[in-house]
């Protein structure tokens, strides 16, 4: 019976710490992606450049792509 209570809280130790690791890399992805476009739509009214959303948006999956990498890097790193 403790057995089974100990495999329980590891598989739930390890679920908890997938599931954080997943939000926090849609955060670095998502975050980045929307800042920029935002960014972007701000300027683009402010200075009458329509256009300056769609380059600012793939700066932002750049810097989210960017961040997901070191953050697998920093993780498999750890795993061995």
């Amino acid at each position: 019976m403790r057995r089974d209570r100990k495999m329980k809280q590891s598989d739930s130790r390890e679920l908890r710490q997938a599931m954080t690791m997943f939000i926090g890399i849609s955060l670095n992805m998502i975050i980045p992606i929307v800042l920029m476009t935002f960014v972007g739509v701000y300027f683009g009214k402010k200075f009458n450049l329509k256009w300056l959303p769609i380059p600012l948006f793939f700066v932002g999956v750049l810097a989210g792509g960017n961040n997901v990498y070191k953050e697998f890097k920093k993780f498999f790193k750890n795993d061995n």
